[in-house]
């Protein structure tokens, strides 16, 4: 279908909405202020796929012909690779089924030329289920390429939106915004940050460099792997920020140690309980001789050279290791063709130390929970002491109340006390022993 008839065909559809004195209409924020845009239906053949459709921002960047699409997005070759990867997103299948038993509840939204700035995901479903028409929205004709991206952003980032972004792909559209606009608050603005939104955009830029940077050390890791691992990403950058306050140095032992955790398939609740020390008191503390200790030594930084005094007068920075290499290394070899971390790479190459790394975490998430066991009851009693003090404090105030049940305290306080004559008691026989 040519450009031409793309556009005689949404010109003839209004001439028939006005002539036919049709009325519906979609209310949509353009240039900063309310517009009624006239609603028609086309073939849904009529429309061009967006190719800056933020939804598939990540997926379009790793694709192996995204060039393609960036230089010719109009071609059938770019349209199919769009129709794919729409079609592939999550929930999908579920949009197919709302068209069947709804029917199209809300128009797309279209340049006069054609461009479907919003609904791509809506014509792609209306066309593999053999739909006959597709309602759009049709934009004014001075309507640019700016405009398109700002109405996506007001659209998509709605509530009730058909699809979520997912993590990456929202990173990646704020960072799209703020770099079109150069204006923190127009980005806050359009992410529709109510509430904290300097804030909010310093954590999403924090979230993306921290991706970018894991990406680096393995750049065949696709975007789509930190989607399910959002967690990890915000626990990471949170933690990392915190210790950088006062130490820099640590902090950045602590990213390597959980980057590590990362590429041999630990789960977040596991890397979580590592820190900065995990792999100079965990991993390292118990090598000698063993087979690890093979893997870590290309990667000690010049450890028969120092001084044995070192690491007596200097406990703050205990590790011999180049961290960044070591995780440099593991990164090469455990992301499939995919673009994901494949766990049959990390066994095949680094099966034992992806055991004493999951061991060591499980061991400090166990020591932690003990130690909390152990300090509960202190606390406990700490509380308990306060509160009894300060109702103590309270008495004179308490018997002058004519409504405060004298005898009942009174009554109360005898088995108090007796509860704690038994706490006495029993920790008496259990020193005793």
């Amino acid at each position: 279908m040519s450009q031409d008839f793309r556009v005689e065909a949404l010109a003839n559809a209004l001439e028939a909405y006005r002539a036919n004195g049709l009325t519906r209409t979609e209310t949509i924020e353009y240039r900063g202020v309310s517009r009624d845009l006239e609603v028609v239906t086309i073939s849904p053949e009529v429309p061009l796929l967006n190719p800056g459709n933020s939804r598939l921002r990540a997926q379009l960047l790793e694709h192996p012909n995204h060039s393609l699409v960036e230089t010719n997005p109009t071609s059938p070759d770019a349209q199919k690779i769009l129709t794919s990867l729409l079609s592939s997103t999550d929930k999908f299948e579920e949009l197919k089924r709302q068209l069947v038993d709804f029917k199209q509840q809300e128009p797309g939204i279209i340049s006069r030329d054609g461009l479907l700035v919003n609904g791509n995901t809506r014509l792609t479903a209306v066309r593999e289920l053999g739909l006959q028409g597709f309602d759009v929205a049709v934009l004014p004709a001075d309507a640019t390429n700016d405009d398109f991206f700002d109405i996506e952003m007001s659209l998509q980032l709605r509530k009730l939106v058909h699809q979520d972004y997912t993590f990456t792909n929202e990173l990646l559209l704020m960072d799209s915004k703020l770099t079109r606009t150069q204006n923190e608050q127009a980005t806050i603005n359009a992410m529709q940050w109510k509430r904290d939104g300097k804030k909010k955009l310093r954590l999403y830029q924090g979230y993306l460099a921290l991706v970018q940077e894991i990406r680096v050390m393995n750049p065949n890791l696709k975007y789509e792997s930190f989607d399910k691992r959002s967690e990890f990403i915000k626990n990471l950058y949170n933690d990392y920020t915190m210790l950088a306050e006062h130490s820099p140095a640590e902090a950045e032992q602590l990213k390597m140690t959980r980057l590590l955790g990362l590429f041999l398939g630990s789960n977040k609740d596991e890397v979580r309980e590592t820190d900065e020390y995990f792999v100079d008191d965990v991993i390292l503390a118990n090598i000698e001789g063993d087979e690890l200790e093979q893997i870590f030594k290309p990667y000690m930084e010049g450890k028969d050279e120092a001084d044995p005094l070192d690491e007596l007068i200097d406990e703050g920075d205990k590790t011999a290791l180049d961290m960044k290499m070591l995780v440099k290394d593991v990164a090469a070899k455990v992301v499939d063709e995919d673009g994901g971390i494949n766990d049959s790479l990390v066994d095949q190459h680094f099966k034992k130390l992806h055991l004493k790394y999951r061991s060591g975490a499980r061991q400090k998430r166990e020591d932690r929970i003990n130690a909390d066991l152990r300090s509960e009851p202190i606390e406990y009693l700490k509380d308990v002491t306060t509160r009894i003090q300060d109702l103590a404090d309270k008495i004179p105030i308490l018997v002058k109340d004519s409504k405060f049940d004298a005898s009942k305290f009174e009554f109360q306080a005898k088995k108090t006390s007796k509860a704690i004559d038994s706490l006495k008691a029993a920790l008496a026989r259990a020193f005793d022993e």
